[in-house]
This record gives C-alpha cells, structure tokens and sequence, in this order.
C-alpha cells in the first residue's frame, strides 16, 4: 500500500512528458520517458534520450510499470486512435502533413486531355479526379480547362457532394449553392450557382449527388494559386435555402495539387494563345495594305 501510495504522489508532482523512468520488459530495464499509448491496442511507446521510440506490448511490462502507464493515460492526447504526449501529436501532425502535402511542382504528365470532335473543342483535367472521404460523405473540389480553337481559353471550378442517405452521415441534401475556399494566408475565393444539379443514384443503397459550378477569371485564377499554395485550404458549402445547411472541409494535398495542375495547364495554354494572336497580327496589317 505505501508502495503505491509513493507512485500516487510521485505521478502527482511530475508531469508525464517531462518525466524519465526505469521501464522493466520482458527482465530489461531502461530508463525512459513515455510518448505513446495505445490502449485499445495494449501497446506503449517509449523513448530514451536520443533514441528513436520503441514500441512494447502492456502485457510484457512488469506491473509497477503498467500501473503507472495506466494511471498517467489521462495525461496524454488522442491522435489517430492513439494516446500520445503533446509533443509528440504535434510531431507526429506535422510528419503527416508534410506527407500529405510536398512542395509543389507541375508535371505535365498528370494532365489528360480529350477532344470533342462534334463541338471542336478540348478539354484538360487531371486523373484520377480528387475526392475526399468523410464517413459516408464524399467531397470534391476539381477544375477543368477548356480549349476552343487557337484562342479561346477558359477554366471552370466544380464542386460536388455525395451522400449516402439512410446512414448517420450523409443522410440529408446540403442544396449548396455558394462554395468558399479559405487559405491558411487569410485569402478567400467564393463562387456561387443558383442552377446547381441534383440528382439521386441507386447502387447498393440510396446517394444523393449535388454540384456547383462557375467559370473562373483570370483575376480570381491568381487569387486560387494564391490559396492553394498558402498551406491548409478549408472549404464551405452553404446554402441560401431554408432546408438547406452549411458543411465545412479540409482539402487534401492532391486535391490542391489537382487544382494547382490546371492552374498551370491554363497559364500554357493562355501563353500558346497569346503567341497564336500575336503571330496573326502582322499578317492582318499587311494584308489591309
């Protein structure tokens, strides 16, 4: 009981992420701190001065050791399922993020272009299409480039939803009509559709679809990179309906990616345009003479 009592008052005095101890596993003792728990798994991390965190099942500590585990849990901070130090979310957070979201650079190689030959004109995306996944919810923001002809050059932003009706989530239309993308530089780009497309599919249980779209100008083009290269970009689908609600959303990295690609492709294309007017000029000068 004292034995306790003393580990009680010591718990008390030390904060967890600040505190070295003797870890005894499987008859090895190590003096470490603790910067991980995962209790649904039974597993700890552990980590010794400038050493790399080792992972131990609970099972294999000796019980003063998983005693104190088990009393400090409180002490630590969920991340992905997993209790952690704080210091140690917020390292594993920025890994994450960094994973998710490298330096960008255009390949040209991720754009696909398809012509229509009825309507004479091409367009540019990017593949696979960015989508990102919310329990049964289904979020996109995606562009498109258009060419017609030589000269003729435009970009359109489209964002859609997909909900799974019946279950928790999902459940209900947004009837979203007004998207706003907010950049982690403070930057805001909205667009809205008062003609946005509805539509339910039934495939294995009941979806419910909606899309917004708009064309984008050169202006505002500047303003999206701008965003879309500031870092964490959040999303808003609102709507001006009575029935309708608002629905907030983090873009993943290769959405971004996507968005910057076409941005890119456009600013081709335009300089191609730009060349072909230019080259036309003289020859309409001369042939007025």
């Amino acid at each position: 009981m004292n034995r306790i009592f003393t580990l009680l008052l010591l718990c008390a005095l030390v904060e967890l992420q600040s505190y070295a101890r003797p870890w005894t596993a499987n008859g090895k003792t190590i003096e470490a701190e603790i910067v991980g728990y995962a209790p649904d798994k039974r597993l700890v991390w552990l980590q010794q001065k400038w050493q790399k965190p080792i992972k131990v099942e609970l099972d294999n500590l000796d019980s003063e050791s998983r005693f104190y585990v088990i009393l400090n849990k409180a002490g630590l901070v969920e991340y992905n399922g997993m209790m952690f130090t704080k210091e140690e979310k917020e390292k594993r957070e920025k890994l994450e993020y960094i994973k998710e979201n490298p330096p960008y650079v255009f390949d040209p190689a991720r754009i696909r272009s398809k012509h229509d030959d009825f309507d004479d004109y091409t367009t540019y995306e990017t593949d696979p299409a960015p989508v990102v996944e919310n329990g049964n919810q289904w979020y996109a923001i995606r562009m498109t480039a258009f060419q017609k002809g030589l000269t003729n050059v435009f970009v359109s932003i489209k964002a859609s939803y997909t909900g799974k009706k019946g279950d928790r989530v999902g459940a209900d239309w947004i009837f979203v009509n007004k998207v706003t993308l907010l950049g982690a530089n403070g930057q805001q780009y909205s667009f809205s559709d008062e003609d946005p497309r509805r539509d339910i599919d039934v495939f294995e249980g009941v979806y419910l679809h909606e899309k917004a779209s708009s064309v984008v100008s050169e202006s505002e083009l500047n303003l999206l990179e701008s965003i879309l290269l500031s870092g964490k970009v959040r999303v808003r689908f609102s709507s001006n309906s009575s029935n309708g609600y608002t629905v907030d959303w983090e873009m993943r990295g290769y959405q971004k990616r996507s968005c910057l690609d076409i941005i890119n492709a456009y600013k081709r294309l335009k300089a191609a345009s730009n060349k072909t007017k230019a080259d036309a000029a003289p020859k309409a000068t001369r042939g007025k003479e």
